[in-house]
């Protein structure tokens, strides 16, 4: 359900700044996933959601995925219930779920 309310807050700020947006979840066979894709000028920006205040770097281990599978990748988050934004890894930041 914490998936969904991420999926629909960034659509709509996308839909209110009157743009159409790329947005796509991924899995693959191994059963990697990624919650959300963000597609915008040809860069992915990587996404995941988590139903937890302490941001652990396991969480985006499928990150790399996404540079593997031939895309310009960009820089990700994961939005979870942090009260501050935090530094995951290089590129990787962990987003207050307050702050959509």
């Amino acid at each position: 359900m914490l998936e969904t309310y991420v999926f629909a807050e960034v659509l709509k700020s996308w839909w209110n700044r009157g743009k159409q947006p790329q947005l796509y979840y991924y899995r693959d066979k191994e059963h990697r996933e990624i919650d959300l894709l963000i597609v915008q000028d040809r860069t992915v920006h990587p996404v995941e959601v988590k139903k937890s205040g302490s941001p652990r770097t396991d969480w985006v281990g499928h990150f790399d995925v996404v540079s593997r599978i031939g895309l310009r990748a960009g820089d990700g988050a994961v939005i979870c219930l942090c009260r501050e934004t935090l530094p995951i890894r290089r590129g990787v930041t962990a987003i207050p779920i307050g702050f959509l």
